[in-house]
Parts: structure tokens; C-alpha cells; sequence
């Protein structure tokens, strides 16, 4: 995993709410994603965009607002799955939160490149529970 520092170096700032995809994604996972992950829902609310990963992907970097409820103080997974996209690339997806707050969403390709969308809903699969 990349310090938050490394991270950065990789990442442009962007200050926007979720997307509709962006959205319905998210509550998709926490929903599906490891037991517990449920409670961080209401953060949902307050999420706003910080930054967006520099090499094209769908990664981006979160802000909770005030408001948010801290479930727990350890960095962690709480969703890890597989899907493809609408182009039908073949993604892998991460939802980490940090001090129990929704942190990132990683949206990687298996092969490397660059430039693709979020993976439709009804392609994905648990990878870690």
C-alpha cells in the first residue's frame, strides 16, 4: 500500500461531489462488500471527491464532510472485487477507508492500461471477503 504522501505524488486535485455511476458504485460495494461495511453508508452523504488518479483510470481520493460518523481508527479494504467495464475491460476494484472514514476507490486494469470507465454493477465478483 502507498503512504499518503506517495499517493499524492500521483494524483490531481479535484473538488467535486460523486457521479451518479460514482454513487450507485460505491453503495454497491458497501453494501457487498465485508461484513460491517454497511455502517459506513451514511458517510455516503458527506463524500466529496479530493483527487482523481493521473494516469486516466476511475481512481479517486475521498473527503468526508462534518457529520460523518468514525466507525473504527483502522486503515483497511472494505470492499475488493472484480468486474468489467462496459468496453468490456477487465477491472479490479479496492474501497479503502482510513481511521474508519470511506478514504479511496481503486479502479485498476489487470493488464495496465489506462483510460477506461467503472465496471457495471452486474459484473462484479468478491475477490477478498
Amino acid at each position: 500500500m502507498l503512504t499518503t504522501a506517495m499517493q499524492d505524488k500521483y494524483r490531481i486535485e479535484e473538488k467535486r461531489g460523486l457521479g451518479p455511476d460514482e454513487q450507485a458504485l460505491m453503495q454497491w460495494l458497501l453494501m457487498n462488500g465485508v461484513p460491517g461495511a454497511t455502517a459506513l453508508l451514511p458517510q455516503l452523504a458527506f463524500l466529496r471527491i479530493v483527487s482523481r488518479c493521473s494516469c486516466g483510470c476511475p481512481s479517486v481520493g475521498f473527503q468526508v464532510g462534518q457529520g460523518a460518523i468514525n466507525v473504527d481508527g483502522l486503515p483497511r479494504i472494505v470492499a475488493d472485487f472484480r468486474g468489467t467495464t462496459a468496453d468490456g475491460v477487465d477491472v479490479g476494484v479496492i474501497l479503502w477507508t482510513e481511521s474508519g472514514q470511506l478514504s479511496s476507490l481503486e479502479v485498476y486494469d489487470y493488464e495496465g492500461r489506462s483510460g477506461f470507465g467503472l465496471p457495471r454493477l452486474d459484473s462484479l465478483h468478491l475477490l477478498r471477503p
